[in-house]
């Protein structure tokens, strides 16, 4: 049998530690204030992509959309677009790469998003990887990555119309029936197979 020791705490002491837990908490939003307003002070002489963020809305399933967004370099030298990233392959930038942005300009960048196999809330993203010129090896910062970033509602073309469905017990030998209803957006689907999602109990 385990013994547990409970520690009696007066009424001071009691205060006191919620006084210290709330100490504790203003000085994490302080920290995170601080945090914040540090990643949102964008320096003049850093790359960045407008829009960052970019909110699509709601979109219908099987469908191709194309967006853009630009690559600003204020900085004094040329930068190298060494590699490009995504994260997934239904997001594929039009760009040719290695491509070099010189000093003061900017690079608009089609992005064509499609969403046939996607489905819900979704977030997709292009990573843009910078290289700055060899010569310069005062510099410790080499390369960098800067993001742009899709959010969109996909549509599904094809859902189930029901609520969930509860059983409750089953017996062996008697089963029981319940229906759902499919429904499309747009077109006539033909069920190819049906299979369960669960197979049987061993």
């Amino acid at each position: 049998m385990t013994e547990t020791n409970f520690q009696y705490l007066s009424p001071i002491q009691r205060v006191f530690r919620r006084s210290h837990l709330a100490l504790v908490s203003i000085a994490v939003m302080i920290l995170l204030g601080l945090g914040v307003f540090v990643w949102a002070d964008r320096s003049p002489e850093v790359p960045y992509v407008m829009p960052a963020l970019e909110n699509i809305g709601e979109l219908d399933q099987l469908v191709q959309i194309e967006r853009r967004f630009t690559l600003h370099n204020p900085t004094d030298e040329d930068l190298t677009i060494s590699d490009v990233r995504t994260s997934c392959t239904c997001t594929v930038p039009d760009l040719d790469i290695p491509l070099v942005l010189p000093p003061g300009e900017t690079l608009e960048i089609p992005v064509t998003f499609d969403s046939k196999r996607a489905s819900g809330k979704r977030t997709n993203a292009v990573a843009l990887v910078l290289r700055k010129p060899r010569h310069n090896l005062d510099d410790p910062v080499r390369q960098m990555v800067v993001q742009y970033a899709m959010s969109a509602f996909i549509r599904p073309e094809v859902w189930v119309d029901a609520s969930p469905i509860e059983l409750a017990e089953i017996a062996i030998d008697q089963p029981q029936l319940r229906e759902f209803r499919l429904r499309s957006r747009h077109d006539d689907y033909r069920i190819g197979r049906v299979r369960p999602s669960v197979g049987p109990a061993a």
